[in-house]
C-alpha cells in the first residue's frame, strides 16, 4: 500500500505519485475524526 498525504486545512488526500484521493463527506468527517483522535477509541455517534 503506498504513502499518502492528508492536509486537514485544505481537504485533500494526495497519494504518494501526486494524484488527488476523492473523499465523500461522509469518508472525510471518519478520516478527520481518526486523525484528530490518534489511538482513542471513536463510537459511532
Amino acid at each position: 500500500m503506498g504513502r499518502h498525504t492528508v492536509n486537514l486545512v485544505d481537504r485533500t488526500v494526495t497519494r504518494d505519485d501526486g494524484v488527488e484521493v476523492r473523499l465523500t463527506p461522509t469518508q472525510w468527517a471518519m478520516l478527520d475524526k481518526l486523525l484528530r483522535h490518534p489511538g482513542k477509541l471513536i463510537s459511532q455517534r
